[in-house]
């Protein structure tokens, strides 16, 4: 088999990973080995290659599903490795993604966040579009952050939100923290607060919150202060 990109080697580290039952204890955790059961994707080698794994969802049936970001397509996979189909395609029309970011197994079927339409998409396994949930944008400490749509569905019917679009300045004076998640309906309408994390501003456009880094985009003049 020709040799695995980045991204496939990913694929192999996570699938190896759901794969562990429960939590290990802290001595468990140094005694960790990590076993290999299943290797996804090559490099160059037509539909078995990988370029930009976005995530990686298995099916109940032990499909893994690989939802490539530039590509605009999910490909299927046998659990031994075999390339199986794919569906999606780039475009806003049904079955189509613009952006697609996040992916998750919803009820027969699977969910795809696209940040092009800002919509979480449900899709069936043969790639037929259900149905898109989404809500207007949400505008957070008086615009200094932006929630353009959901990031991912819950099982009630409501939707995971959280800033994708903050200021650069408002993150550097502080007016972005804390950095909220919250839980949305349909309307946009603001249920819960599932989390308010600190935004910290770390120099050079850096942001860090909730251990996730963020970077931004600014003027050198700014990066020199």
């Amino acid at each position: 088999m020709p040799s695995l990109t980045p991204s496939a080697v990913l694929i192999l580290v996570m699938i190896t990973l759901q794969g562990c039952g429960g939590k290990p204890s802290p001595e468990q955790s140094s005694l960790l080995d990590l076993v290999e059961e299943v290797r996804i994707g090559a490099w160059d080698d037509g539909d078995y290659s990988l370029t930009s794994v976005a995530c990686v969802s298995i099916t109940p049936d032990s499909q893994v599903l690989v939802l490539e970001s530039a590509d605009k397509v999910i490909k299927f996979f046998s659990w031994e490795g075999r390339f199986e189909r794919q569906i999606g395609r780039q475009g806003s029309g049904p079955g189509e993604f613009i952006n697609p970011q996040q992916m998750g197994i919803w009820e027969d079927g699977l969910w795809v966040q696209d940040m092009g339409t800002n919509a979480i998409h449900f899709l069936g396994l043969d790639g037929a579009e259900k149905s898109r949930g989404s809500f207007p944008p949400i505008s957070v400490h008086d615009g200094a952050g932006t929630i353009p749509g959901p990031s991912r569905p819950f099982s009630d019917g409501t939707f995971f939100g959280e800033v994708l679009r903050w200021s650069s300045a408002a993150v550097r004076s502080g007016a972005a923290s804390p950095n909220p998640f919250l839980r949305i309906d349909s309307l946009g309408q603001v249920l819960d607060t599932l989390a308010n994390l600190p935004y910290s501003w770390k120099g050079n456009g850096a942001a860090e919150s909730g251990g996730r880094t963020t970077y931004f985009s600014i003027s050198l003049k700014d990066c020199l202060l």
